[in-house]
């Protein structure tokens, strides 16, 4: 039974902000695709750093086939994930004061994964476990794709489950206090 994420998730938690941004862009992407289909209007101005403006009209852009649609959705949807996953990275890394748990080398590896154009990019041994529900990353990682290892999705449970972890009183982790 599917059950709504806004059930599973509280909107007011560490990562809510980036989670609500994520999930928009995932909802904004098959609006694009049918917009390109129908060759509606809508243009996008982007300002510089050097003064000037530069606009792209959606009505301009070819006409692609489904399967080249379907693979810019994959890829925009994995782009988003690995975007929601390095900031709450930062956010998390910021806020705790001691990082070394299994969860937290998980996050750090899966960070990189996300900063390196979605590949694993493990240069040394991995000496401590990074291990997340039943996944564990290791060095014959190295190389692969991110999201042949890590759905989408799964970013959304995973981050759910830092946050649990961040919060829990029987977590090492130690918050420090928002500064005002």
């Amino acid at each position: 039974m599917e059950v709504p994420y806004s059930s599973k998730y509280t909107t007011d938690g560490l990562f809510a902000a980036n989670i609500i941004h994520f999930l928009y862009a995932l909802h904004m992407i098959p609006a694009v695709q049918q917009s390109v289909q129908h060759k509606l209007s809508g243009a996008i101005t982007l300002q510089t750093s050097q003064g000037e403006q530069i606009t792209t009209y959606l009505h301009e852009l070819p006409i692609l086939d489904k399967d080249k649609m379907d693979l810019i959705g994959k890829k925009l949807y994995q782009l988003s994930a690995q975007i929601l996953l390095g900031d709450c990275y930062e956010i998390a890394l910021s806020r705790a004061k001691d990082s070394n748990s299994e969860i937290m080398d998980f996050f750090r590896h899966i960070r990189n994964a996300c900063a390196h154009n979605g590949r694993f990019l493990i240069t040394k041994n991995i000496n401590r476990l990074a291990k997340w529900r039943d996944k564990e990353i290791d060095k014959k990682l190295d190389g692969t794709p991110l999201f042949d290892f890590f759905a989408v999705g799964d970013a959304l449970l995973f981050l759910r489950d830092v946050e649990q972890h961040l919060l829990s009183d029987e977590s090492a982790w130690q918050l420090e206090k928002a500064e005002n």
